[in-house]
This record gives structure tokens, C-alpha cells and sequence, in this order.
């Protein structure tokens, strides 16, 4: 991510057969470059609501140096759009959190997923993460975790994170219900959602 590279060992590989050297050692005294799964096995045995203190620190210190003023929509208000995404999945190795489709012909795939949101601006190629909200099977219960459940805990979290800061949702047709919209006005933000014919007959046909 810091050298925005999908592999940093193959980046840093090539970097050093074409210059004899690589950024890991010069800029971080790193000599033994970690393979992916190396850095996989630290990274999951961390909570990721651990790192949700960073998030926040970034957040405010573009606050507090005005960055955040040229992302406003409206006088105070951010555009957060928010999306779900799978970034794991399995037919062999799951665990207690893994979401599960199970398939006509008995197989069941393990996945897991994250709804992740980023403050965006039309005007900026740049984009500002927020902390996602992981969408897990958490409580025992047989019922599937899903994006939408994910979207309100994410609401929640953000409203009480930045209590000052208003903000504009926008999310695609999924998020476009009625309880998620309520959601979203109960933690006086505003919002723009997809709205599709087929979603919407009511609205759109009556």
C-alpha cells in the first residue's frame, strides 16, 4: 500500500536486481523481505478494531490542518460512499466468523467480507479511508451477517468516531431501504442511494 504496488516482495525484488538496492532496506532497515503469507499470518491474529485509533488519528490531523475543507460537498459536509467487498474465500478453510453459501450440490463456499467507506470528492483524485466495518458471523446465531447490517453498525461507528463532522452517505441500490435510510437520518446525516426501477416500483411506476 505504501508504495502502492499489489506485491511489495515482487516490487521490491525488481527494485533491487535494477538498482542493487530497495526501499525496504533504505527507508526501513527491513534486510529480509517478507513474502505475503509471512505478513498474513501477523496481520490475522490481530483484532481489527485495533487499528481503528489510526484511522481516526489521520482523520483528525487532516482536520486539523484545514485538508478536509476542500472535500466538503456543503459547508461541513463530507461525501462518505460506502461498498461492500469479499477479499477471502474458501471451500476448505474456514473459521467461527466465516460468512457461508451453501450450494445444491451440498458444498458450502466459506468467505469473508468487509463494508468499507472512503470520503470522496468529484473534483480529487484522492480518496480518504475510513475504518470498515468487518461483515462477520459474530454472536453464535445461525443468521448470516450481511452488508446491510454491516452498513448501519458502520453508520454508527462513524457518527460516534467524527460527532462533529456531518456527513453525506452514498451507497449503491442495496442500501436504498428503508431501514438503512432511517439509519442514516436518526444519525442526522444525509444521503444519496441507486434507486432501481426494479427495487422501487412503488416510487418509480405509481
Amino acid at each position: 500500500m505504501y508504495f502502492q504496488e499489489p506485491s511489495l516482495l515482487k516490487f521490491q525484488q525488481q527494485m533491487e536486481d535494477q538498482q542493487g538496492s530497495n526501499n525496504c532496506r533504505s527507508l526501513f532497515g527491513i534486510e529480509n523481505i517478507p513474502q505475503s503469507s509471512q505478513l498474513r499470518d501477523v496481520l490475522d491474529n490481530i483484532p481489527s478494531d485495533a487499528i481503528a485509533p489510526i484511522f481516526k488519528d489521520f482523520f483528525s490531523r487532516l482536520r486539523r490542518h484545514k485538508h478536509l475543507e476542500g472535500y466538503a460537498i456543503l459547508p461541513n459536509v463530507l461525501m462518505c460512499s460506502i461498498d461492500g467487498t469479499q477479499y477471502y474465500s474458501s471451500k476448505k478453510i474456514s473459521c467461527e466468523h466465516c460468512l457461508h453459501k451453501e450450494h445444491k450440490t451440498g458444498e458450502k463456499t466459506y468467505s469473508h467480507a468487509v463494508l468499507q467507506g472512503a470520503i470522496m470528492h468529484p473534483d480529487k483524485k484522492q480518496v480518504i479511508p475510513v475504518m470498515p466495518e468487518a461483515i462477520q458471523n459474530t454472536d453464535g446465531s445461525k443468521k448470516q451477517d450481511c452488508e446491510t447490517n454491516a452498513a448501519k453498525r458502520f453508520i454508527d461507528r462513524l457518527k460516534a468516531t467524527h460527532p462533529r463532522q456531518k456527513f453525506l452517505i452514498c451507497g449503491d441500490g442495496l442500501m436504498s431501504h428503508q431501514p438503512l435510510i432511517e439509519k442514516v437520518l436518526d444519525n442526522n446525516m444525509h444521503y444519496i442511494f441507486v434507486c432501481k426501477p426494479g427495487d422501487h416500483q412503488y416510487l418509480l411506476n405509481g
